[in-house]
Parts: C-alpha cells; structure tokens; sequence
C-alpha cells in the first residue's frame, strides 16, 4: 500500500498526474490500492481556512469519500502514529509532514511526496 502524502492526493484528485514518473502512474492505476493519511483533512481544513488552496471542504471530502470508495484507506493518525511524530529525530516543524511520515512508519508504508525534505528523510519515499 502507499500513502499519498496531501499534496499527492489533491494533485490525483485534480487529474494532474503529470507530475508523477510514468511507473509511480502505473502504480497508481494498477497497484494496490492507495491510503490517505487522517491528518491531511486537518491540513487541507487549514489551507482552505487561510485561503491557500483553492478548493472547499466540500469538494476534498467528496473526492475522499471516492478514492474510498474505489479502494483507497483512510490511515488515521492514533496515538501510535502521534507518539512517533513527536519523537521523530527530524529537525523539521511542519506537524502535518511529521505526522505524514509518522503515519507511513507506523504502517509500513510507501510514501508518495513531491517534498524535499521527507524525501531526503524517510528512505520509502518515492515520488
């Protein structure tokens, strides 16, 4: 399974797979089915909220509740994937990227980022 880091996912739910290598394409239309971390509701609530992503809640919930419904899990973030966040030596301060990666730890996970950082990090990041 891979989780979509928040970017991955809007930029999928947007029809922009441009942005993704031909084989991370392929992977996502042929491989197993694909998890959206809990937290990214959080962050997209707050992009929205400071008029950063154009989109309302609305329209990212209706497309959550299709990449469900096609497959795709919603990875929540409980108090494993917290506790991890937390203690993570990463001197990085977004909490959403932390508990993204956390996230991705705590299940053994893939995961798809476009971000520097993360990638240069949590060595199953692809992207």
């Amino acid at each position: 399974m891979l989780l979509l880091d928040t970017h991955a996912f809007l930029w999928i739910a947007q029809g922009m797979t441009r942005r993704f290598s031909p084989s991370l394409r392929e992977r996502l239309e042929d491989g197993p089915p694909q998890a959206l971390g809990g937290v990214s509701f959080y962050e997209v609530a707050q992009l929205i909220r400071r008029r950063r992503l154009p989109v309302s809640m609305a329209w990212f919930e209706v497309q959550a509740e299709g990449f469900v419904a096609r497959g795709g899990v919603i990875a929540e973030a409980d108090h494993a994937v917290m506790a991890r966040a937390g203690a993570l030596d990463w001197d990085h301060g977004d909490p959403f990227d932390r508990l993204i990666v956390a996230t991705a730890m705590e299940r053994e996970l893939d995961l798809l980022t476009k971000d520097r950082a993360i990638a240069a990090f949590y060595p199953r990041a692809v992207g």
